[in-house]
């Protein structure tokens, strides 16, 4: 099975933090599945954006 995997802040074990996701999707891995990871990037992007809100 094809797996999505999305998170805002996706760690490995060699990162700080919590590897919950990283874990999770290890297990898919080695029980046939293949897993994708769709993450943001951890540096903040600098833009001249017109913020609306409603």
């Amino acid at each position: 099975m094809n797996n999505l995997y999305l998170h805002q802040y996706f760690n490995t074990p060699a990162m700080a933090g919590g590897t919950r996701s990283f874990e999770v999707a290890r297990h898919l891995v080695n029980n046939g599945h293949r897993v994708f990871i769709l993450a943001t990037n951890r540096q903040p992007i600098s833009a001249n954006l017109k913020l609306v809100f409603y």
